[in-house]
C-alpha cells in the first residue's frame, strides 16, 4: 500500500481544544489556520479559539468557511497564517533593548 498525502484541508484533532494563539502558531507554522474565536483582550485582538481547519492552501480554508458560514451565520471566524505573531509593546521593547546593548554593525550591501 503507497502511502499519499491527504488534499485539502485537515480537520485538526483539536477543535474541541481551546488554545491560545501562541499554541496554535506553534502546531501549525506555515499553514493557513481558520479559527472560531473563543476568547479576544481588552482590545478585541483574539487570544484564544478553537481550530476548525488547518492547511497550505488558502483556497481550501475559504471553502470551510462557506460551509462553517451557512450552518453558523454567527460565528466569530479568524484566518491567519501559523507560525507568525503580533508582539506586544513590552516584547518589542525588550528586543530593541536587547539590540541596542549589542555592537553596531554597519553593513554595506
Amino acid at each position: 500500500m503507497v502511502a499519499t498525502k491527504r488534499r485539502g484541508p485537515r480537520y485538526a484533532d483539536a477543535a474541541d481544544e481551546l488554545l491560545s494563539i501562541d499554541e496554535v502558531n506553534d502546531r501549525f507554522p506555515g499553514e493557513w489556520i481558520l479559527l472560531n474565536v473563543a476568547r479576544t483582550d481588552e482590545r478585541d485582538r483574539v487570544t484564544h479559539g478553537y481550530v476548525l481547519a488547518h492547511t497550505r492552501s488558502r483556497k481550501q480554508v475559504s471553502k470551510v468557511i462557506k460551509r462553517v458560514d451557512q450552518e453558523d451565520p454567527t460565528a466569530h471566524l479568524y484566518i491567519f497564517v501559523g507560525g507568525t505573531r503580533v508582539l506586544s509593546l513590552e516584547e518589542w521593547q525588550r528586543r530593541l533593548a536587547e539590540l541596542a546593548d549589542k555592537p553596531y554593525v554597519n553593513a554595506h550591501w
